[in-house]
């Protein structure tokens, strides 16, 4: 208590304080004798802390006159009643609210304020290093028999001093056994990880009081439920509080704080003094526990730490030795506290009506994050929720405190049940969530199928400029020509509705001419990449069924048609089923197979119509704008883009892969209104390259910005939030269910959120059990509504685990889509991503499952076992990390670079690993379960990069060597280094290609960089010193 005094001086969390209403004629000389004698009676009243040479001593200070307790009366100001009470409150807040000094004390003071001759308003404060619960009590009890009786107040001599519990301390010391017990039960014991709302910094005011009653039936009904199970009304509101914390925050292992105050022996009953000691109590919850299991587990808990209790809370801290923070308390920050008595019971004056006003809803400081007390309020049970303004909401803290009661009311009615299907929610707050949730459109437009749109869009505007590739250019009627003579060749060679029809063509017109041409046909296509390893189009290529693939060159194993030869007059279908699919995209597989997950017209439809319509409806009516097809034809982001074409009559600019890969290239086409891209959607790292770069800067900057695919940095988010100008979106999205979910507008939020539901979306956060959580609950996210895909092409098995019956739609046979991710809906809607559930990682913007690439590292014959981690994930330094076991004879083959050559030619790019290291055996947890939290520490931290001086070469190579560095964030980078080795990807680069054309003004192409076997080839191929003039950079303010 006196090391956080002097932390936080003044702090309102070490204040107990009250402000009595006392009404009647109060005498205020009795008063003020009765509080000198028992200032008299009791040392702690007396006392001052004095520091000398580190260690801390007590005072008792009756060496020197004391001033009176109570000074003079105060008369309250106002014209009215009711403006004399209100300034009366504030004087005695005012009072409450002024800093002790530990060092010349006193540490308690009362004030008085007159209000009315017959109502004066008390406050009543103590610093809390000189009180706790049981002796405000006695202090109380005294103060009303010296009032009744000034002159022979019926009070005993008292038994013993506090500073005679003081010298017992020191002399019996800290129990060892107790200490080691309490080593062994906290032991890798943490502060819970609470959903926090991250609120902006209220001032001085930085906590807040949220009261709650719970009613007299409930508290009727809860008090025979503990009686009949022989535990203590405190122990079962702890164990309704454990099970509320889990259902919160979505963490089984639990820490909760509370006080204790117990004396020693008897004669200490009637000392005042801080004999309050604070214990924690730990306990798992399990969701296949019945209440009245856990019941028994908590009453446990609470009887071992009773057991213990005499153990000082510092040196059980001191003992654990964790990291310590001197604002925040290191082993919990969620306490409870349990008062049996009405506040207002404990006052009492002769003659008078004594009131204890209820405590004010702010709070100039707190001592923990969150704190539930419960106390009595006549035959009702008060709930008082304390916390943090700069983490909580109130809103958030309003859910917390009904699910409380709710909670208590279930778990009382069905001790029997499991924990994980008690539910949390009444029908209306369940309605009512489930509204939260929902798309501001339920229903999609009229057109069963793409085509349709397309076709629409081609006869609105058949003479606009549809597509823009490689120099070459084509109008909607055109694009229109060629996709129905191609279809014609398909539907001539067989391939009929439902067929999916492989396409592997450059980055031109032709790809959108056959992707466009198989929805014609009635089919769906599998876009695949040229520049992906022959071995993993093979198996895209059989997992999606495919037996027809448009290529410009043959593939072993699957026919193969050039687009020239797709010709022919066979008619289309008449009708195309909206059940029918549209596209297969491939994602990672945990069990090293890649998933191809099946959208049908219907889902893509509704995307078009709903969450696109809604954001292309920002623009200008009528007016053409230019959409940037910047994602890799593996996406499915990519057919998002060209939806803008194809569904709205925006042209699209189909850029090649070094153009898109080229910050100077895209910037390039700012220059011009006609070739600026207008809508650009990427994932957060790639954008925030291309923002350093100077997107925002150009002359035509873009108009719409969508971001997403991985968490922004906090920079990003900044600069895209202060651009006035700029309607920018930062996108949630699960690629089984069409893309995109939900959608932020940035300027509109000061931190990152996932966003809100879109279109028909309808997002649920729930628990293990599929049931609903509150709003501010953390669960499982999962998505409804018209864009859940099909399922997985070829695995029913998982097609089965995770496409599941959407229980909250009332669409029959509507089914729900389990993300697997971790986050919650806030009171206001927006939903928050909190991470995974499983291993799934987020590198580069692409979803990656560490299975796919231990799987791949397992088939390696030096390999006995393997594991995956990722290091930064979600940020532009993101890692994937490899850790191997040989076998017997097989670490000389576990090289870096001869495991990435062993897995190119068996995965994507992004699957690669950049950094292999070997070990001799993995770390696994007591359950023998592999322990990825201890790989993650044996990933060492990366130094700072090497000052060029100290590399060899020419001035450019050397700053070459050190820009590398930098952008990879390794220690040195050598000439003879290989970016890729080193941790380098398609991203990383356009980071090195910016950098290097802002330090050196030189050019360089990102062809050079993949094409490169080192750094000082790299640096070989620095283009000239750019003379050319170069796009004009407007600056658009700093605001």
């Amino acid at each position: 208590m006196y090391f956080s005094s002097i932390v936080r001086p003044g702090s309102a969390a070490d204040v107990w304080g009250t402000v009595l209403e006392i009404t009647g004629e109060l005498r205020t000389s009795s008063l003020a004798h009765a509080l000198e004698v028992v200032r008299g009676r009791h040392d702690a009243l007396r006392v001052t802390f004095l520091e000398r040479d580190g260690d801390v001593f007590q005072v008792v200070r009756d060496d020197r006159p004391a001033e009176p307790v109570l000074g003079a009366v105060v008369q309250a100001r106002g014209d009215s009643p009711e403006q004399r009470r209100a300034w009366a409150e504030a004087e005695a807040r005012r009072v409450i609210g002024l800093p002790f000094d530990l060092s010349s004390g006193p540490l308690w003071r009362v004030g008085v304020t007159r209000v009315a001759p017959d109502l004066h308003l008390v406050a009543v404060v103590f610093h809390h290093i000189i009180i706790d619960e049981m002796s405000a009590k006695v202090f109380a009890d005294e103060l009303r028999l010296a009032y009744a009786d000034p002159d022979a107040p019926a009070l005993a001599v008292p038994a013993a001093q506090y500073s005679d519990f003081c010298l017992r301390e020191r002399r019996s010391g800290v129990d060892r056994a107790g200490l080691g017990h309490w080593r062994e039960r906290l032991a890798g014991v943490r502060p819970a990880r609470l959903p926090e709302d991250g609120m902006e910094d209220p001032g001085s005011v930085v906590g807040a009081r949220l009261p709650a009653t719970l009613p007299g039936d409930v508290v009727a009904d809860f008090e025979v439920f503990c009686k009949e199970r022989g535990v203590t009304p405190f122990t079962g509101m702890l164990a309704v509080y454990f099970v509320l914390l889990w259902r919160w925050a979505g963490t089984s292992d639990l820490a909760v704080g509370t006080q204790v105050f117990s004396r020693p022996t008897a004669e200490f009953f009637g000392t005042i003094g801080f004999f309050a000691n604070t214990v924690v109590l730990r306990c798992q919850v399990a969701p296949a526990l019945t209440f009245d299991e856990f019941l028994d587990q908590v009453s446990d808990t609470v009887h071992d730490a009773l057991d213990h209790q005499d153990v000082p809370f510092e040196a059980v801290v001191d003992a654990l030795a964790p990291q310590r923070d001197a604002d925040r308390n290191p082993l919990f920050q969620v306490a409870m506290g349990y008062g049996s008595l009405d506040p207002s019971d404990v006052w009492a004056l002769d003659g008078l009506q004594v009131t204890a006003l209820p405590d004010p809803a702010e709070l100039a400081g707190l001592q923990f994050d969150l704190s539930l007390d419960v106390h009595r309020v006549a035959s009702e049970v008060g709930v008082t929720v304390e916390y943090d303004r700069r983490r909580f909401s109130a809103d958030a803290m309003r859910q917390f405190a009904n699910a409380f009661g709710s909670l208590l009311r279930a778990l009382v009615s069905s001790p029997d049940v499991p924990l994980g299907s008690v539910p949390l929610l009444d029908v209306a707050t369940r309605d009512a969530t489930l509204e939260l949730g929902a798309g501001d459109m339920p229903t999609a437009a009229d057109p069963t199928s793409a085509w349709e749109l397309f076709e629409r869009t081609a006869a609105a505007t058949p003479d606009r400029e549809a597509v823009s590739a490689d120099g070459e250019r084509l109008t909607f009627a055109e694009l229109e020509a060629a996709a129905r003579t191609m279809a014609a060749g398909l539907r001539a060679r067989g391939v009929r509705t439902g067929t999916v029809v492989g396409i592997c063509l450059p980055r031109r017109a032709g790809l959108l001419t056959a992707m466009l041409a198989t929805w014609c046909a009635g089919e769906a296509f599998l876009l695949l990449d040229a520049r992906q390893p022959e071995a993993r189009r093979r198996v895209l290529l059989q997992e999606a069924g495919v037996t027809l693939l448009v290529a410009d060159e043959p593939f072993a194993e699957v026919e193969t048609v050039a687009p020239a030869d797709l010709t022919g007059d066979a008619e289309p279908p008449a009708h195309r089923p909206a059940a029918a699919p549209a596209y297969v995209v491939f994602t990672s597989g945990s069990t090293g197979t890649p998933k191809g997950v099946v959208v049908d017209q219907e889902s893509l439809v509704a995307l078009a119509t709903t969450q696109l319509a809604s954001m292309y409806a920002r623009l200008p009516e009528g007016v053409q704008v230019n959409v940037g097809a910047l994602s890799s034809l593996t996406f499915d982001v990519f057919i998002n883009q060209c939806l803008g074409m194809i569904a709205f009559g925006h042209r699209l600019l189909l850029l090649g892969d070094e153009e898109r890969m080229d910050p100077a290239r895209l910037l390039a086409l700012g220059a011009d209104a006609g070739s600026a891209i207008d809508v650009l959607d990427c994932n957060s790292s790639q954008m925030e390259v291309l923002v350093d770069a100077g997107l925002l800067d150009v002359p035509h900057p873009p108009k719409i910005v969508l971001i997403g695919g991985e968490s922004a940095s906090a920079r990003l988010w900044r600069r895209l939030h202060d651009q006035p100008d700029l309607l920018a979106f930062n996108m949630y999205g699960i690629t089984e269910c069409t893309v995109d979910s939900a959608r932020a507008e940035i300027r509109e939020h000061e931190r990152q959120v996932a966003g809100r539901a879109v279109g028909t979306t309808r997002l649920y956060v729930v628990d293990d059990q599929l049931q609903l959580l509150p709003p501010s609950f953390v669960g499982e996210i999962c998505i409804g509504g018209l864009g859940v895909a099909q399922g997985y092409v070829g695995q029913p098995a998982h097609t089965s685990e995770k496409f599941v019956a959407d229980p909250f739609s009332g669409v029959p046979g509507a089914r729900m889509y389990r993300t697997g991710d971790r986050g919650r809906l806030r009171p206001d809607g927006q939903l928050e991503f909190w991470g995974r559930l499983d291993d799934q990682v987020k590198v580069r913007g692409l979803r990656v499952e560490p299975g796919e690439l231990e799987a791949a590292l397992a088939a390696h014959p030096a390999v006995a076992r393997a594991a995956v981690i990722a290091t930064g994930a979600g940020t532009r330094l993101a890692r994937l990390v490899a850790f191997v076991v040989p076998e017997e004879r097989g670490r000389e083959e576990l090289t870096f670079a001869a495991v990435r050559e062993f897995l190119r030619g068996r995965l994507p790019s992004a699957l690669l690993p950049d950094r292999v290291q070997v070990l001799d055996t993995l770390p696994v947890t007591p359950g023998g379960k592999l322990d990825r939290r201890a790989l993650l520490d044996l990933v060492g931290p990366d130094a700072e990069p090497e000052p060029p001086a100290e590399i060899e070469g020419t001035p450019d190579e050397r700053q070459l060597c050190l820009l590398v560095a930098e952008a990879l964030g390794v220690a040195r980078v050598g000439l003879d280094d290989n970016f890729f080795e080193l941790g380098g990807n398609s991203l990383l680069a356009m980071t090195v290609i910016s950098r290097v054309r802002t330090a050196l003004d030189r050019e360089l192409g990102i062809r050079a960089i993949f094409e490169s076997s080192s750094i000082r080839d790299i640096a070989a191929q620095l283009g000239a010193r750019d003379s050319a003039p170069r796009p004009v950079l407007r600056r658009r303010g700093n605001r």
